[in-house]
């Protein structure tokens, strides 16, 4: 299992959607798991691919 932390994300994104950048991450995030693209694991605030 390949996993990222949800701040490497929020680091790259800071810059070009500023204040709301946790919520269009959340956003990405919620749509990702919908469509079955990535899991995120909440505990540990990881993005993961699974096999």
């Amino acid at each position: 299992m390949r996993s990222v932390f949800r701040d490497f994300f929020l680091e790259r994104l800071r810059a070009d959607v500023g204040d709301q950048t946790g919520e269009q991450l959340d956003i990405a995030v919620s749509w990702g798991r919908f469509a079955e693209l990535f899991g995120f694991d909440g505990r540990t605030d990881e993005l993961f691919l699974e096999r």
